[in-house]
């Protein structure tokens, strides 16, 4: 079993890894306003001069309101307000799919390790 979460970790760029970190300078908080972008298929990874690789990437913005790690397992979820409804979306960092995690702005004052009450505010 850790054979197979070393070799499935070296697959991943380092700087992920770096931002999921339990302690450091640059890690992603609960709070975080994160920017995703990621392929809309594995067809736009395998083969970039093909059509579907011009409309084959989508960026989600939202606030990162839990963070679960688990080593190969680790994934969050970001949450936005899109035409009045909230959106989630749960990401895995080791998923071949994203194609960059930014950091737009840094959260303040949240002392939670999951912000699941945002889901009741408005």
């Amino acid at each position: 079993m850790e054979i197979i979460n070393y070799e499935n970790r070296n697959k991943v760029p380092d700087d992920r890894f770096k931002l999921f970190a339990k302690h450091g300078k640059d890690r992603i908080k609960p709070g975080d306003v994160l920017l995703v972008e990621s392929y809309t298929s594995m067809a736009s990874i395998k083969n970039p001069s093909s059509s579907i690789s011009k409309s084959g990437t989508s960026a989600f913005a939202g606030i990162c309101i839990s963070i679960r790690r688990r080593g190969v397992d680790t994934n969050f979820i970001l949450r936005n307000i899109i035409l009045k409804v909230g959106v989630e979306q749960k990401f895995f960092i080791n998923s071949p799919l994203i194609k960059s995690i930014k950091i737009l702005s840094r959260g303040e004052g949240y002392r939670r390790a999951k912000l699941y009450y945002l889901r009741d505010q408005p």
